[in-house]
């Protein structure tokens, strides 16, 4: 984007944010809610059937939105307007609610600093080096350092002493490609080593040009030591892997966003002359590959050891793959031919490399939907041979997850493969397993034992560390719970310590008691005003607090022959005050793509759980903490079952005492969380006592029939393909949230959008709020809010405690007196 253009549009960003994110005025009344825009209706038609759709003017473009010009879009804009307006003279600085609101962001960022520092990323080896990271305390921002591994100084210090140099400081790198070091570009960066260690991809998303740009960075000596040069760079980019020191592979994303190219850059040609390479304007770099089917998202990754290239393209249940050899992948790309090693009808693949023979972990497609490990017969050397002569490739089963078990991802150490299942539960488990024999004539029978977890396991996300060694003896993991932010721990691959059934240790431990950190419960005193005040003043006691006074478990409800666990987090006998009338609960759903809800620590709700209040994480079909057939289970014209999963949790958590009664349950739902959570409230409003969406994604009829929109076609294996199919056009239309409003009493609705979200487009809570005020037969308050952002814009300390006034109302009708 030429620099007057982009300044220009800088211009009409500030003027939008003025009139949709600005705070109402100090000191006016609350104000009755928003009257809908009128004259926004559309006639729409599909297969056979006519339908009004009284607000599908509204669906604008941000751009529409940015620079509204005809009337429906000043109409958009003018009812976003008031829509913040009416929220902020609700819950603003002047509410009843303001001093509440004023104490929660407090104590959010008290809670989220203190976990954070207690979260501080644990060192990686790679390439001879020790990589780690820390935040600058000047700037905010996270700074990445190495230094050599094994290394001494010439008085023959230990390595821990060993000068570390600075690898990448986001500020200077900003300055270089003018960026103010203040920007939200530069809060979450990626980066990639070279082979030879001394050049760097990043990548990063330019919220204000509303793309991800991938940078070329050099270190180069000087006289005050080594500086980081950026020698070229690519925009409108997904992902990036180097093939040599010189070259790397991009992949670049069409006008739907949707990654489909594959790209060679040189960096031998271009060194000295680094420029904006846009698209459809490679200048010198290669295209390699295109997939042309729209289903299919590309990308480009390296195998552990980096012997192994690999291209991907996956839509949501089917993949295609290719490989390169990367000790001779310059040759094979060179002369266009990548390898393909795997295409089968509505099968998942992953590949990976290992000394010589190429991995895959693959599903059984429609049947059972199980993941297993298997590996080609033929060496990574022989294939592009084999492949020129026509022979057909050769996989051997390798190994299944354990009984009762389903596999979800594996990793390579020479001292063993580790398998990552879940149990029944849909709990964490390692299973370690030797490597099979080179003949590869027979499946290698599991004999080293599963890996027992620690005790937060059982209510808490486990994420394997980088382990980017494949050498190396030990494996490092991490786990963390809505009580504990982050503990680290070590399991020893190698030696008498990794018989089968040997435990995890600790790495580092919390500033708590080790005993503490061991488990899964959590915080003393609740809902006391010594405990509130105290995360302002001491968060890190606040911390300690809740890990003893509260505790999480695993539940289990049955109906319709299934069982759904949940996972609820809630006080202790004795910590919340025995004349509290009301106890609270806040749950949680998702339930699509196969994503596991997982259990990390989060301030937010933390900070709910300091004031007496519960959590309920719901794992309803659709998801992925049960494997592939969970998902398969809540997908296309199966997706009523995360919808009667989540009302029958509603019912046996009010039943079992989590809640008062259903007015006291607050159900919250993300993206396609929202979907799910938005059509249980139309079934049965009166399952719960407040609603909250954000960025929610209610208009799925009208999302899946525009097939200009960036995920529509890639996404038809979740929801179905509704253009094409009147079947699924039916099953969609039967339980899209919005399509179904209709006239009976709603509880209170706290909906967030998103101005430019290309995932979820703002207009699915603008239209879902207009029509509801429509509708809703109650005078219980509805609420619209949008942000400037992307998808993700919601995750932030004042959009969370305008949640929490919300919550408060709705639950007590009041804010807490402290």
């Amino acid at each position: 984007m030429p620099i007057s253009q982009m300044h220009q549009t800088m211009k009409r960003w500030t003027s939008l944010i003025s009139r949709i994110v600005r705070v109402g005025a100090r000191g006016a009344a609350i104000g009755s809610e928003p009257v809908p825009p009128i004259g926004l209706n559309v006639a729409k038609t599909a297969h056979g059937c006519r339908w009004k759709d009284a607000y599908g003017r509204m669906q604008i473009s941000c751009t529409d939105l940015l620079t509204p010009t005809n009337v429906a879009a000043e109409k958009v804009a003018k009812f976003l307007d008031d829509e913040n307006n009416y929220t902020n003279s609700c819950y603003g600085n002047s509410s009843a609610f303001g001093a509440f609101r004023d104490s929660q962001m407090q104590a959010i960022d008290n809670l989220s600093e203190t976990a954070a520092i207690q979260s501080e990323p644990q060192p990686d080896c790679f390439q001879g080096y020790i990589y780690f990271s820390r935040v600058d305390e000047n700037t905010g921002l996270t700074m990445h350092y190495r230094k050599e591994q094994n290394q001494t100084t010439a008085a023959g210090a230990a390595s821990n002493e060993i000068t570390e140099e600075i690898l990448f400081d986001p500020a200077a790198f900003g300055a270089q490609i003018g960026i103010d070091r203040h920007s939200p570009d530069l809060q979450h960066v990626h980066l990639r080593v070279s082979p030879g260690n001394n050049r760097f991809l990043v990548s990063i998303y330019h919220a204000t040009r509303n793309c991800t740009a991938i940078y070329a960075l050099e270190q180069t000596p000087t006289a005050s030591g080594k500086q980081m040069r950026v020698i070229d760079h690519v925009v409108n980019t997904g992902s990036a892997e180097w093939v040599t020191n010189d070259t790397f592979l991009y992949t670049t994303v069409d006008a739907m966003l949707r990654p489909h190219t594959v790209w060679l850059k040189n960096l031998s040609r271009n060194q000295n002359n680094a420029q904006v390479i846009d698209t459809g304007t490679r200048g010198s770099d290669r295209m390699i590959h295109h997939e042309a089917d729209e289903r299919f998202f590309v990308h480009v990754s390296a195998s552990k050891d980096g012997d192994l290239i690999s291209i991907n393209s996956n839509s949501k249940k089917e993949s295609k793959i290719w490989v390169l050899p990367g000790t001779e992948a310059q040759t094979q790309i060179f002369n266009l031919c990548p390898i393909p090693v795997w295409h089968e009808p509505n099968k998942l693949c992953f590949v990976e490399h290992h000394a010589g023979y190429v991995y895959a972990m693959v599903n059984s497609g429609a049947t059972d939907g199980l993941f297993k490990l298997v590996r080609l017969k033929q060496r990574l050397t022989e294939l592009a041979r084999q492949h020129n002569d026509g022979a057909s490739l050769d996989w051997v089963e390798v190994a299944t997850a354990p009984p009762n078990h389903t596999l979800h991802d594996v990793d390579f150490f020479t001292s063993g493969i580790v398998m990552h299942c879940r149990d029944l539960r849909g709990l964490p488990v390692y299973n370690v397993i030797p490597y099979p024999a080179t003949t590869h004539t027979d499946a290698s029978t599991p004999t080293a034992g599963l890996l027992r977890l620690p005790n937060p396991a059982a209510v808490a996300s486990v994420v394997p560390r980088a382990n980017a060694d494949p050498a190396s003896t030990r494996m490092y993991f991490r786990t963390a719970s809505p009580l504990v932010p982050c503990t680290d721990w070590v399991f020893p691959l190698k030696g008498a310590e990794n018989a089968p059934g040997a435990a995890a240790r600790l790495v580092t431990p919390l500033t708590l008691p080790q005993e503490e950190t061991l488990r899964t419960d959590g915080y003393h005193g609740a809902n006391t005003d010594e405990d509130v005040e105290g995360v302002t003043s001491s968060p890190a006691l606040a911390l300690e607090r809740l890990a003893s006074s509260y505790r999480c478990e695993r539940l289990s409800v049955q109906h319709d022959d299934v069982t759904v666990p949940v996972t609820v987090t809630f006080p202790r006998e004795g910590a919340v005050s025995s004349a509290a009338s009301v106890r609270p609960l806040l749950v949680r759903v998702y339930g699509a793509y196969g994503e596991s809800l997982e259990l990390d620590f989060n301030a937010g709700d933390a900070a709910l759980l300091l004031r007496g209040w519960s959590i309920a994480h719901c794992h309803v079909r659709g998801g992925g903490e049960l494997g592939t057939l969970w998902h398969q289970q809540g997908r296309e014209k199966l997706k009523q079952n995360s919808i009667h999963d989540l009302l029958a949790c509603l019912d046996a958590l009010v039943d079992r005492g989590y809640a008062t009664s259903h007015a006291a349950v607050c159900v919250e739902g993300i993206s396609a969380g929202g979907f799910v959570a938005a059509a249980a409230c139309n079934i049965a409003p009166a399952s719960m006592g407040a609603l909250v969406l954000k960025v929610p994604f209610v208009d799925v009829l009208s999302s899946m029939l525009d097939p200009t929109l960036p995920l529509t076609q890639h996404e038809s294996d979740e929801w179905g393909d509704v253009i094409g199919s009147a079947d699924a056009f039916h099953a969609v239309r039967a339980v899209c949230p919005y399509t179904n409003l209709r006239t009976q009493t709603y509880p209170p609705v706290f909906a967030i959008g998103a101005t430019d979200d290309d995932r979820v487009q703002f207009w699915h809570a603008a239209k879902y709020i207009a029509r509801l005020r429509e509708v809703d037969t109650s005078s219980n308050k509805k609420h619209l809010y949008t942000l400037r952002g992307g998808h993700f814009a919601h995750d932030s300390t004042r959009t969370t405690s305008l949640v929490h006034a919300f919550l408060y109302e709705a639950v007590y009708g009041s804010p807490p007196e402290r």
